[in-house]
């Protein structure tokens, strides 16, 4: 048993004192990983009041539909093309809450997804520009009851 103990405070002793080769990944910041460099983290958001664009199942609601928030929890792995150009990947989860005439539904949680690129361009030596293009996607269906009438549908 000492011998076990012994080698577990060996091994996590070298584990913890070897160089690390992962860095953090820049969350809402301008600034790069910088070139060849490894980035992994986690993004945590809450968005407010979005006007809903829906596809089926809600039909003759007209457009008073309104997302009151939505929850997003993803991990996020970028790398550095370049000094001062990223590119990234999200994996995660995503639910919102729903809010229309007469209700309020809450959706299930639901794979989100997302990919874009970071850059940046010095103009001085203490000003630069920056810009974060993202694709995000995740696609929910509700179930609630409106007026007596179940329904459902995708958001």
């Amino acid at each position: 048993m000492k011998r076990i103990k012994k080698l577990l405070v060996l091994s996590l002793a070298i584990f913890l004192c070897l160089p690390v080769v992962i860095y953090a990944a820049s969350i809402g910041g301008a600034e790069t990983q910088g070139k060849e460099k490894v980035g992994v983290g986690i993004d945590q958001e809450f968005v407010f009041g979005r006007d809903l664009k829906y596809q089926s199942g809600l039909e003759g609601l007209g457009n008073e539909i309104e997302i009151k928030n939505i929850s997003r929890t993803m991990a996020k792995i970028s790398y550095g093309l370049l000094d001062n150009l990223d590119i990234y990947t999200k994996l995660g989860t995503a639910d919102a809450k729903v809010k229309g005439p007469g209700f309020i539904a809450k959706t299930n949680n639901a794979l989100a997804w997302a990919i874009g690129a970071k850059g940046t361009y010095e103009l001085t030596e203490d000003w630069f520009l920056g810009a974060n293009v993202e694709y995000l996607r995740h696609r929910h269906s509700a179930d609630f009851n409106f007026n007596g009438n179940d329904w459902g549908g995708k958001i």
